[in-house]
């Protein structure tokens, strides 16, 4: 819209520059680019556990449940893209890889809670 303030004599209103175009954000670097390099055990080793076989801290036998710590989950947050997931724990920020003041590493943020790797007892947290 024009401006209601009249131009001076002799002069013609400026119109409004134009709107800038909109430009494309940078890409968000993965999390192996912004944790450094990825190391994998040598072939030929056998996992501890399989990716897929981490019980519940609950489920753990007594014995390792005496020795790992079950953080509280204040807030989780879980997206696609791993970059964007985080927790709080005792209202502190963690990301991926992470550890915490235990000692234990927070291998994954998982869409029903997180899974963390305690000295290599491997074990899930579920959200609150």
């Amino acid at each position: 819209p024009a401006s209601s303030v009249p131009a001076a004599r002799g002069t013609t209103a400026a119109a409004s520059p134009a709107p800038l175009p909109l430009r494309p954000l940078p890409p968000v670097p993965d999390a192996a680019s912004s944790e450094g390099t990825i190391t994998r055990a040598p072939s030929g080793t056998a996992p501890r556990q399989s990716e897929t076989e981490a019980p519940a801290w609950s489920e753990l036998p007594p014995e390792q449940r005496g020795r790992v710590t079950r953080p509280r989950i204040d807030v989780h947050v879980h997206a696609e893209d791993p970059v964007r997931r985080f927790v709080l724990i005792d209202l502190t920020r963690y990301r991926e890889g992470d550890r915490l003041p235990s000692g234990a590493r927070l291998e994954r943020i998982e869409a029903d809670g997180i899974l963390l790797d305690d000295n290599g007892i491997r074990y899930r947290v579920p959200r609150p």
